[in-house]
């Protein structure tokens, strides 16, 4: 969890980071994904637009 709110952090101030949605959707629909990878990919989705 400290991994990814360094991650978060960063990312969120730095508007020329790119996001990558098309891979985070992957990840999101998957059928192995966790709810916590779920949460997590809608939180870098939303930040990507």
């Amino acid at each position: 969890m400290e991994v990814i709110s360094h991650i978060s952090k960063r990312v969120k101030h730095s508007p020329e980071i790119y996001m990558p949605r098309l891979d985070l959707r992957k990840i999101y629909t998957e059928s192995v994904s966790t709810s916590i990878g779920r949460n997590f990919c809608i939180v870098y989705i939303e930040m990507a637009f």
